[in-house]
């Protein structure tokens, strides 16, 4: 390829590409260039990215892979290593009954005696908006 593609032209290449087909872009204009093509790359799938620029000509390229096999929805197992060391867990948090304090509690009784009255039905309708009257259109 001649010129930076963009994702509608890599998606294209990605599935015409047989499985560990390789595809090799030259020509690019600077660094942050081959840099974002190698993110877009990422994305659609590809894998072995590599971003460089010819030694003896100069000139920057991007070189990467389609994937082998694989199947949709495959499930691998993830390696991570922490840079920091932890510390082992030794209690798991619990909380009882007995942690409460009755004070903490709310009577639900108390909730529907807090002074609640019903509304009117000479005041209107209680509809949103300003009402003319009672009964009235808005």
């Amino acid at each position: 390829v001649g010129s930076t593609p963009d994702e509608n032209v890599l998606e294209l290449i990605f599935n015409i590409l047989k499985p560990l087909g390789k595809l090799v872009v030259e020509g690019l204009a600077d660094r942050a260039v081959g840099q974002a093509l190698a993110l877009d790359m990422k994305i659609l799938g590809f894998v072995d990215i590599m971003a460089a620029k010819d030694p003896v000509s100069g000139e920057r390229f991007v070189v990467c892979q389609r994937p082998g096999s694989f199947v949709v929805g495959a499930a691998a197992p993830v390696k991570i290593t922490p840079s920091v060391s932890l510390a082992p867990v030794s209690k798991t948090w619990k909380m009882d009954t007995t942690d409460l304090a009755d004070d903490d509690l709310i009577d639900e009784s108390a909730l529907l005696d807090s002074g609640f009255k019903a509304p009117d039905p000479s005041a209107g309708t209680g509809g949103c908006g300003a009402a003319t009257g009672p009964g009235g259109k808005k």
